[in-house]
């Protein structure tokens, strides 16, 4: 997983398109705080995440709502992940 900045963003797609990586995932702010767009729309699938995340046991969420964003996914690998977040909405 990368950063979030557009900097990572654009590294992100840059690297998968170069095949310098096969498939890379950054976790992203939800649809009102994106940057990037022109790195993620059309060019991968974004999986907009319900509710706010929260990692292990943790006590506190997200303080924002989260997407994933996904360079270089093939077909069955997005469907693994339609699978595994069954609540996420799937763009691209």
């Amino acid at each position: 997983m990368v950063g979030s900045g557009p900097r990572w963003v654009a590294k992100a797609r840059r690297e998968v398109e170069l095949g310098h990586a096969r498939t890379v995932v950054a976790r992203r702010p939800g649809p009102t705080r994106v940057t990037g767009h022109e790195h993620i729309a059309g060019r991968a699938a974004v999986y907009f995440l319900t509710g706010r995340l929260r990692f292990g046991d943790g006590g506190q969420s997200a303080t924002f709502p989260s997407a994933l964003a996904v360079w270089g996914a093939r077909p069955a690998l997005l469907a693994l992940l339609d699978k595994a977040l069954p609540g996420a909405w799937r763009a691209g």
